[in-house]
């Protein structure tokens, strides 16, 4: 069991990092640090993704 929850951890760990690494370079605003405003509205941008943002 323990690996298994060692498994989901590290899936987890990577799997949203691959979206974050990919807008990055899309759009240039790295690890969506350099423009948060931009960041603050993309959340937001529909209500899909403010859904998850919000449940986050």
């Amino acid at each position: 069991m323990k690996k298994t929850y060692l498994i989901l951890a590290i899936i987890g760990t990577i799997l949203p990092n691959i979206f974050v690494i990919r807008e990055s370079i899309e759009s240039g605003n790295y690890l969506l640090y350099t423009h948060p405003i931009d960041t603050f509205n993309a959340m937001f941008i529909n209500n899909i993704s403010a859904a998850f943002i919000t449940d986050l």
